[in-house]
């Protein structure tokens, strides 16, 4: 990581974007429940499945990042992006789940990504992935499978090699996940809400 996170107030269900075990590798974004959950019970944002999930960066506290995360290799760890709930024990319970990442490059170059970019920053030649399964799509965008167990999206680096020059992209490394909230307060009843947070980050072949 480049750039480090100024820790924010968070707690309750949160995303964290790692590059390592550093807390100085961690990027947080925080989400407002109470706000989201007002939402979601009077306004119409869309149909919230797991084909359209609704957009989430109206309701993510990213106050915590002074700039764009500029994330690379890590001791030999992988890119990250985990779901946590701290919640504790709550009648509804959220069931905060995490269920895919995907990246795409947003470089002005215009030119999309291959698997043999990909390969440049990410170790996944061999699709035996420590969380789960990764695909490089037609459109080039970087598909990560979460780990149902882990609630994270995980893909390991290539190794630190400072002979060749550092390359460079940034992407738009979006997490689709899922909460279970009260659809309407006159009911009660409660549903599966999809969403997907779309934050900016910076990769880097070298650190």
């Amino acid at each position: 990581m480049k750039k480090k996170s100024i820790e924010p107030d968070c707690s309750g269900i949160y995303l964290v974007l790692s590059s390592g075990a550093s807390p100085n590798n961690q990027f947080k974004y925080c989400i407002t429940l109470d706000y989201l959950k007002e939402a979601i019970q009077h306004m119409d944002l869309g149909e919230g499945t797991s084909r359209f999930p609704i957009p989430f960066d109206s309701f993510i506290n990213t106050t915590n990042l002074d700039s764009i995360p500029w994330v690379g290799p890590f001791n030999g760890g992988s890119l990250s992006m985990t779901l946590h709930d701290d919640t504790g024990v709550i009648s509804p319970g959220y069931n905060a789940q995490l269920h895919y990442c995907y990246g795409r490059s947003l470089d002005k170059d215009g030119n999309s990504p291959n698997k043999s970019d990909w390969l440049r920053y990410f170790n996944f030649s061999n699709q035996q992935q420590i969380d789960g399964e990764v695909v490089v799509s037609i459109d080039g965008s970087l598909w990560v499978m979460a780990d149902p167990n882990l609630n994270s999206c995980s893909i390991p680096w290539v190794p630190v090699d400072p002979s060749p020059p550092t390359e460079e992209m940034y992407i738009k490394y979006s997490a689709v996940l899922s909460l279970d909230l009260i659809d309407k307060p006159t009911t009660g009843t409660t549903r599966k809400y999809y969403f997907v947070i779309d934050p900016l980050v910076k990769i880097s072949s070298n650190n």
